[in-house]
Order: C-alpha cells, then structure tokens, then sequence
C-alpha cells in the first residue's frame, strides 16, 4: 500500500544469544550474563548466584536510596554459599490498611459498574493521600532491616507501620556486602516522632471511608472513554506481535528476563550435616505401598512421571520419601505457579484499573515441587498467623532458603530469611489475586457467549453484540469502548484455556 513503508525488523534470538551479545542488546538492564556479576563471582569465589528480577531490571551503577551502596557493594555470600543478588520493592503497608478499610465500608456491588468504577478510584485517591511514601526499590538489606526494627519493637510499633526509606537511612549501620545492624534506639525515636502522623492518617482513612459510604466525594464517570494512547512503542508492538504472533506468549521480555535471573540456593550447608538416620530410603514394597495407600496428591505424582525432580531441591521420587511422626512413609507432589510479568500496552491499559498491587501478572507456568519445599510456606503462613497466601513465596524464594538438602529428611531451612522474602512479596501476592479475578472475569466473558451460543440459539456475532450491549451498560461506557474490552476479555479466555492445557 502507498500509505505504508515496509521496514525489515530481525527479532533477537534471546535464547541462542551468548552473554556479551546480552549484554549489547540490554545495556540498560543487568544479569547473571553481565561482566560485572561475573566479576563478582570470581570476587567472591563461587558459581552459584541468587539474583532476582528486580536486580536484573536496574542497570548496573544503580545504588541503594538508603544505604547508598552500590550494587558491588550490595553483593554478598548467603549462609548456603550462594552470592545473593538482590532488591526489593518496599512499600507503605498503611495504604494497605487503608484499602481494606475503604473494602469493609464499600463492598463492590455487583451488576453496578459505576458505581465499582468510583469505589476503585476513590480507594486510589485514599491511598496516593494516606501513605507516607511511594514504592521504592530498595536493597534486599535495607528491606530486611526495616521487618527486622518492627519485629525488635513488637509492641511498641502499630503493625500497619513502614518506616520510609529516609528513615531507614537513619537507623542501619552500613558495612559492604554486609548484613545491616539496625539501631533499635534510633529506629523507636523515628517511631515516636512519626506516631501521631501516622494515627492522623489511620483516622483519616477512616473517616474518607466512612463519607464515601455515605454518598459524598462521588464524581460524575458517565461519560468517560477508554483512550489507548498514541505512543509509537504501542503501535510497533502491535505491528511485531501482529508479524509474529509467538512472541504475545513468550515475549522478548519475558525471554530476556529467564536470561538474567539465577536461582542457585538449594545446595549444600555450611553448617554441619545432621545425622542420617540408619533406614534412608523405603524398600521397593514399602514404596509401592505408600503410593497405593495415597490419600490425596495422586494425580500431580502420577502426572510428573518417574523420572521427576523437584524443581526447588532437586530429589527424585525416591528422595523426596520420609517416615512421618507416625513412623509411615509419605511423600506429595505439589503444584504451584510461576509468575510472568504482563507486559502487552492493552492489557495493562485494561487491567490497571481495578488492581490492588503495583505489580500486574500477565500469565503463570506450572512448577511441580515436593511436600517438604512446599511446607516451607505452609510453616511461612503460620507464622505469619494467616495474614499471608500461598504465594507467599517464589520457587526461586524457597530454594534460596534452603541450607541444606538429604535425601529422605526435611529440608534444613532458614526460616529469618523466608519471613523477610515473604514480607517483601506482598505486592506479588496481590498481583496473584488480581491475575486470578482477571482470570476469573475472561472465563465469564466466554462462557456467557457460550450460554448464549447454545441455550439461546444465537449465531456467535450476535451473541457478542448482546456481551457489548451488557457491558456498555453495566460500565456505563461508550459501545466502541465496550467492543473492545470484550474482545480483549475473549482473547484473553482464549489465552486462558490455551495456558490451562498443561493443567493436571
């Protein structure tokens, strides 16, 4: 056509690229393939790294808000001989309470889309007003000193609390690939001088919760259009994944990103082993029956196969057995997901705005583990006292924390440092149940379409006009917004169901 140019676009094999040629291609991002994390392994003598995506999505000379340190500096050996590479997402747990006490005082309705249009964006307004501070990346040990304060000043401290990271600066004592020290008697005097403010905001949100409620700050939304903006990176995206439509599924980021993470925490201990017991596996018969008289969980270890490993330990079917208290062999394979990023324009266009977290999933794999990696966040939880999921931990998290693995014995874990990794995956565990109504909303979408398809003998056009029409009312949007909108909801069952498949 005249009106267009045609360009030749050569899409990077990410996964064939050797790490220099990594390097060129994401000079702003870092890695396990970068020179520098190379040559802090050679500094620190060891081929074994735990880096996470966060690290991977900073470039190279970013330096810590608190401690200022940089990331040579931030760098070091774990108690499991892993060199720990890693930041965090720190962020106020106030506006947190406040959500959920804007939650209990305006419940969605369902079928009113307004109105649950406003309730979300005045809960948004509530939270940019309440917290004392905004996300911010921090250094895993910045993040694990601030938890660490908190629980030294149980008590004394309201547990919604988060010290910014100003104030964090004023109480860590800082040493170079270091854990910090935490100052206790600095960290209360910052408590006390920001306890009234803080209380101040609590009732604040109270009170903006309660006049919500009862029908005040309400803004006139009837007439408002979804506008996807002009942004040349928007409209390439469209015309590479329209090109090549793999890459919608196994985007370059999302290739990218399984380059530059590395997870090498199970492994052996530095500290000593403890004694095997003198029956470290069950005979063959004893085997045979312990999956014969499996309660529950037979499906996953029949669908695994005989030749699976647990991804987090690494121990076979054989190795993963252990006599309980009772003196009975049990062994379980459990299922947990892994998280994607979501990273299409139009779908974090769409789903931003009814999420509860800064972070936004966009798709899952399934990860098969053992029953003794998958206590460690049963254990997480209870110690937590049911304020945290279950994923509350990473698979990447719990090999990390792992000090030592035997076959036919419970892991030797630290447990310090799960609760630190689970306090700082709150955003993620909000990501998980804002991906899961997402999910849940598609697979609604295309089952009224089928429900009208079959029960109401309509051709498939004219069941979705009948979609467009309930969501342009329910919405209360215009009808070019709401054809979109369900398009993308059936596109993404579609996505869905295609992800499903590998279910079991």
């Amino acid at each position: 056509m005249a009106s267009q140019r045609r360009v030749v676009v050569e899409i990077p094999d990410i996964e064939a690229m050797s790490d220099e040629e990594l390097a060129e291609f994401a000079p702003d991002h870092d890695g396990r393939w970068s020179e520098q994390t190379r040559r802090l392994l050679l500094k620190f003598k060891t081929d074994r790294l735990d880096l996470n995506s966060w690290w991977a999505g900073t470039w190279r000379g970013w330096s810590c808000p608190c401690c200022k340190r940089t990331k040579p500096e931030i760098a070091r050996i774990g108690s499991n001989g892993v060199l720990l590479c890693r930041l965090e997402m720190h962020h106020d747990h106030l506006a947190d309470h406040a959500r959920k006490l804007f939650d209990a005082s305006n419940p969605k309705v369902e079928g009113d889309g307004l109105l649950n249009e406003q309730i979300a964006n005045a809960k948004d307004g509530l939270t940019i007003l309440v917290e004392r501070f905004g996300a911010t990346l921090l250094c895993a040990d910045c993040n694990a000193a601030e938890g660490e304060a908190k629980r030294l000043l149980a008590g004394r401290v309201d547990p919604n609390f988060t010290f910014t990271p100003a104030e964090i600066s004023k109480f860590v004592r800082v040493a170079p690939n270091n854990i910090h020290d935490v100052n206790l008697e600095a960290a209360n005097e910052l408590w006390t001088a920001a306890r009234d403010d803080f209380m101040d905001r609590v009732d604040f949100s109270r009170r903006m919760a309660t006049r919500f409620a009862n029908g005040k700050h309400r803004r006139d939304q009837s007439h408002r259009t979804a506008i996807i903006p002009f942004e040349d990176r928007h409209f390439f995206s469209m015309q590479v994944t329209k090109a090549f439509p793999q890459l919608y599924r196994k985007s370059l980021s999302t290739m990218l990103e399984a380059r530059s993470i590395s997870n090498d925490g199970a492994g052996q201990s530095l500290r000593p082993k403890r004694t095997k017991p003198k029956r470290i596996a069950p005979t063959d018969a004893e085997f045979e029956a312990m999956i014969a008289a499996m309660p529950q969980g037979r499906r996953t270890w029949d669908a695994v196969g005989d030749e699976w490993t647990c991804e987090c330990c690494s121990r076979s079917k054989r190795q993963i057995c252990r006599k309980s208290n009772k003196g009975t062999w049990m062994a379980q394979v459990h299922r947990v997901r892994v998280w994607f990023m979501e990273d299409a324009p139009q779908s974090l266009l769409f789903r931003r705005k009814d999420a509860t977290s800064p972070l936004t999933i966009g798709a899952h794999r399934f990860s098969f583990i053992c029953h003794d990696c998958k206590n460690i966040v049963t254990k997480v939880q209870h110690r937590a006292h049911g304020s945290m999921n279950e994923d509350c931990l990473t698979v990447d998290d719990i090999t990390a924390v792992i000090r030592a693995v035997e076959p036919n014995l419970d892991h030797d874990v630290d447990f310090d440092e799960a609760m630190r990794r689970a306090e700082s995956n709150r955003p993620l565990m909000d990501a998980a149940c804002d991906y899961d109504q997402h999910r849940n909303a598609a697979r609604s979408t295309a089952g009224e379409l089928s429900r009208l398809m079959w029960f109401g003998r309509f051709n498939r056009p004219d069941a979705i006009t009948i979609l467009v029409g309930d969501c342009a009312e329910e919405k209360s949007i215009g009808w070019d917004d709401a054809t979109t909108l369900v398009d993308w909801l059936l596109n993404e069952a579609k996505r869905f169901e295609e992800l499903d498949v590998g279910e079991c």
